[in-house]
């Protein structure tokens, strides 16, 4: 295959990677609902992925870190955010000055609603894959996801 095409064929599979994300090519729903800035829909995306399954929060230097900003430009952020309703303060029954942040309640739900409709449409697609098609697909699949979490270790070892 020339070298364009394999450029044009990768970039067509972020392009339907976007169209899932934002329900087909249109504004994203939280975008829309919240109407979040770039900055702080990247925060958003942040907590979330480092909740994770768990479900247990977040501390907010450990979210300035990931986000590669400083704790008062991200208290001020999460502050924000916290108005809206995208995200909340939960404090520990433990330690009252200990604050955690994650999603708020409305976001997480269509979050999850977003996670269920994906998990189907991708298993109805693999579903109607001959079985051999479908093991090559998610072989060659999880190999370019493993190959773009190499490159962008690689160049974050490079930053330091």
């Amino acid at each position: 295959m020339a070298e364009y095409d394999i450029a044009s064929l990768f970039k067509r599979l972020l392009s339907a990677s976007g169209v899932l994300r934002d329900d087909q090519g249109q504004q994203s729903e939280e975008r829309q609902l919240f109407k979040l800035t770039l900055n702080q829909l990247r925060m958003v995306k942040n907590v979330h992925g480092l909740v994770g399954e768990s479900g247990s929060g977040v501390k907010l230097k450990a979210l300035a870190e990931s986000l590669d900003i400083t704790p008062a430009a991200a208290s001020e952020m999460v502050e924000t955010l916290v108005g809206k309703g995208v995200l909340t303060r939960v404090s520990s029954a433990l330690d009252r000055r200990s604050v955690s942040i994650k999603l708020g309640d409305k976001l997480q739900k269509r979050i999850r609603n977003r996670e269920e409709s994906f998990d189907r449409l991708a298993l109805e697609y693999i579903a109607s894959l001959p079985q051999e098609d479908s093991e090559k697909f998610l072989s060659i699949l999880e190999g370019f996801v493993a190959h773009l979490e190499q490159a962008v270790a690689a160049k974050e070892t490079e930053k330091k």
